[in-house]
């Protein structure tokens, strides 16, 4: 038997499946600690195992069909760091007119906070009139040159003409560092 350590965990080739647990635990989205990327290694990358979350406030404005959206979070990850992310977005929606504002969360799998750093594209949805909820899923290469796919949920308050928003935009994103590497 030959094992590979690759970054924080040891994989033995054999038995196609990893010795030792996710280092990040249940936050790696996966109830079977040893698995990789779901089982679908041909499809996904998890280079490091580790995650990148956080909280925060933000809204849009859609008039016309164009969009403009923005949030400001508190982000951290696995390695301790901890940074204020702080994105703005342009694009085009289905919305005739319409502000949507709210908490926000933040699930990335980027191995750092500066990995969600830098300019992403991505589709974002908005669910209500009233009480709202919606997600972006965005998709871009991080400042370290790596592709980085975020997830943000929105959960607030809408007013607009129709119940349902789709946007396409164009985002950056700026990380400023609080404590950690």
């Amino acid at each position: 038997m030959t094992s590979l350590e690759k970054h924080t965990r040891y994989y033995n080739p054999d038995t196609g499946r990893f010795l030792s647990e996710d280092p990040i635990g249940f936050l790696g989205r996966d109830f079977n600690l040893y698995r990789y990327v779901g089982n679908r290694p041909t499809r996904y990358t998890d280079p490091t195992g580790l995650f990148v979350g956080g909280g925060g406030v933000g809204g849009s404005i859609s008039f016309l069909g164009g969009t403009g959206s923005g949030d400001i979070q508190v982000v951290y990850d696995d390695d301790g760091s901890v940074g204020l992310a702080v994105t703005s977005c342009v694009g085009a929606a289905t919305e005739a007119a319409g502000i949507t504002a709210g908490f926000t969360t933040l699930v990335s799998d980027g191995d750092t906070i500066y990995d969600i750093g830098g300019d992403s594209s991505g589709i974002n949805t908005n669910f209500g009139t009233g009480p709202a909820a919606g997600g972006a899923l965005t998709c871009g290469q991080g400042t370290s040159g790596q592709n980085v796919n975020t997830f943000n949920g929105l959960i607030g308050g809408s007013v607009g003409v129709s119940p349902i928003d789709i946007s396409i935009e164009n985002c950056t994103t700026t990380v400023y560092p609080i404590s950690g590497k």
